[in-house]
């Protein structure tokens, strides 16, 4: 077990991501939340990607902030818009949304994700 802190992390994200290339397993845990939700553990996840390993997340409560959680992308700020429209008039409700600089989030069935 390795404490991965703000004030520690920069000097441990090296190490696990080399461990982790090593063929060692690892596991981002929290004792306030979500990993890697206004956390410090958004860095190594987005450490982790940028070399290549893929980051799983296990389902809870909230598919959405899993998502988000393992997604490698900052974290500080996001926009949940729910489920996207099915009726075809709606289909341009992303186009219609305002730029902002926060993460946006939204829930769709693959299968439907062609028609956006």
């Amino acid at each position: 077990m390795i404490s991965f802190n703000a004030r520690m992390e920069e000097k441990k994200i090296d190490s696990v991501i080399n461990r982790i290339n090593s063929g060692d397993t690892a596991a981002l845990l929290s004792d306030a939340g979500t990993p890697a939700i206004s956390d410090p553990g958004v860095r190594l996840v987005n450490a982790a990607h940028k070399n290549g390993i893929e980051v799983v997340g296990i389902p809870g409560a909230n598919a959405a902030i899993v998502a988000l959680s393992i997604a490698g992308l900052p974290t500080d700020s996001f926009v949940f818009e729910g489920f996207l429209p099915q009726k075809k008039e709606d289909k341009n409700c992303l186009r219609n949304l305002p730029m902002k600089k926060e993460q946006l989030c939204c829930m769709n069935r693959c299968i439907e994700l062609k028609n956006y």
